[in-house]
């Protein structure tokens, strides 16, 4: 009669002491996915800020070139594809395999796909810094080719974890993948040094003597280096 009566008034029975108990022990998560989920919040943040800087520049420059408009819509779909698979990852420990501590000890797919989509993201958004540094001259070509290099060395080896990642299922081999995801990384920030520093030295020489020149130029000196910050 009482659970009849609960049916009726729609109200869900509480999970009984006994039930609470059979679940399962899971350690604390705080350091492992609990740390990838806030990664995933605010990821997914700055992801919002860069749909709104994507809508703004086809808005303001509807002219540019076309290769520069395909070469934007590459870094958002990047983007895109990385926040699916971020989401992804939380959504399979935290809700699919909830509560199976076992599960937790595996990898998924999606994470194995993450370093080469992270890679060919900021492979992408390069790209544009490399040819704009090869164009100032000749002086700088060099500092150039070095970053073009240094993000195909990243694309090869994010390649290589991508491809390990995807054939080891356990945590405890991931030592396989750490090391090819570490030089990946080594070498973008390496080229991304080369062409912040290309960037900063050619507006130095540019200095005029003028007090409002150089103060604008000493603004886009420190915009290129958070640029070339936010990029590493």
């Amino acid at each position: 009669m009482a659970s009849s009566t609960a049916s009726a008034s729609g109200t869900v029975a509480q999970p009984s002491a006994s039930a609470l108990v059979c679940l399962p022990h899971v350690a604390p998560l705080d350091n492992s996915i609990g740390a990838y989920l806030i990664g995933t919040f605010v990821g997914l943040v700055l992801y919002g800020f860069l749909l709104h800087q994507v809508i703004a520049y086809f808005r303001l420059y509807p002219k540019d070139h076309l290769l520069l408009k395909a070469l934007v819509s590459c870094v958002l779909l990047l983007e895109t594809v990385g926040a699916v698979l971020n989401t992804h990852v939380c959504y399979f420990y935290l809700v699919q395999k909830y509560a199976q501590p076992g599960e937790l000890l595996d990898s998924v797919w999606s994470l194995s796909l993450s370093p080469i989509v992270l890679a060919s993201t900021i492979a992408a958004s390069q790209v544009f810094f490399v040819r704009r540094v090869y164009l100032i001259g000749r002086r700088y070509r060099f500092l150039a080719i070095i970053a073009a290099l240094l993000i195909i060395v990243t694309i090869a080896f994010d390649t290589a974890a991508t491809v390990v990642g995807l054939q080891v299922k356990a945590f405890a081999e991931i030592t396989r993948v750490g090391w090819l995801i570490a030089v990946g990384s080594m070498s973008i920030i390496a080229g991304d040094i080369c062409l912040t520093l290309a960037l900063i030295l050619t507006l130095r020489q540019s200095r005029t003597g003028l007090k409002s020149t150089d103060s604008l130029i000493h603004v886009i000196v420190i915009y290129t280096i958070n640029t070339g910050l936010l990029n590493g």
